[in-house]
């Protein structure tokens, strides 16, 4: 079994900011092995792209940066969805190699 890396963005709640009468989230961003022939589908994530344009969501990280949702079949269950760091293009080329 070949199992391809991708980098997974995770956000998690730190709270409400009563102000802005949002929850505020923090992002990071994880290592993940996945096995290509589970991917179900891949579909650009542009409300991540949009929030990453308004505000730097891990220190460091271009905001330009494209992100992919993309779900994974596991059997007996309902597919698993991941946020994955790259485009929809960029992902395929990656599983295939």
């Amino acid at each position: 079994m070949k199992l391809t890396r991708l980098t997974e963005i995770k956000s998690s709640s730190s709270g409400y900011d009563a102000k802005t009468k949002n929850v505020v989230s923090t992002y990071v961003l994880k290592s993940v092995y996945i096995n290509p022939s589970y991917v179900i589908f891949m579909k650009s994530n542009s409300a991540l792209e949009e929030l990453s344009q308004r505000r730097d969501l891990v220190e460091g990280m271009n905001r330009d940066v494209p992100f992919t949702q993309v779900a994974l079949s596991s059997p007996g269950m309902a597919p698993t969805m991941i946020n994955v760091v790259g485009s929809p293009e960029q992902l395929v080329k990656k599983l295939k190699e």
